[in-house]
């Protein structure tokens, strides 16, 4: 009578961690980047986005999911001098879609940006 309650118990415990272990693992759920955001005050840190990089945390996303990638430029002066500056303040370039379009939005990401600091380049050198 002994070994079969000891046999019972020990089967209830079994089965009582097994469906505890099954209710953890359940409440798990993958975690997904679905927005970036990159400040630049900075020439320097504009030149130095690679959005090819950036455009790694959606790596894994859901198709469907909505993705977006922001520039903002916060006080980039450009052609600095000691009597007057040109300064780029709250101006934001940014793309947004489905993760299956994740392609199309890089490279917009990038014409835009590349645009950006096309116009830069030409105030600078007038």
């Amino acid at each position: 009578m002994k070994n079969s309650i000891k046999t019972l118990t020990a089967l209830a415990l079994i089965v009582t961690s097994f469906s505890f272990a099954q209710q953890k693992t359940s409440l798990l759920k993958k975690a997904q980047l679905t927005s970036i955001e990159v400040k630049v005050d900075t020439q320097e840190s504009l030149n130095s986005v690679d959005w090819d990089e950036m455009f790694t945390v959606f790596d894994g996303n859901d198709d469907n999911e909505t993705i977006s990638a922001s520039l903002v430029v916060d006080n980039l002066k450009v052609n600095p001098t000691e009597k007057s500056s040109l300064v780029f303040s709250d101006f934001s370039i940014t793309v947004s879609g489905p993760q299956s379009e994740r392609a199309e939005l890089l490279q917009k990401m990038k014409k835009q940006t590349k645009k950006f600091k096309k116009a830069i380049n030409k105030i600078i050198e007038k």
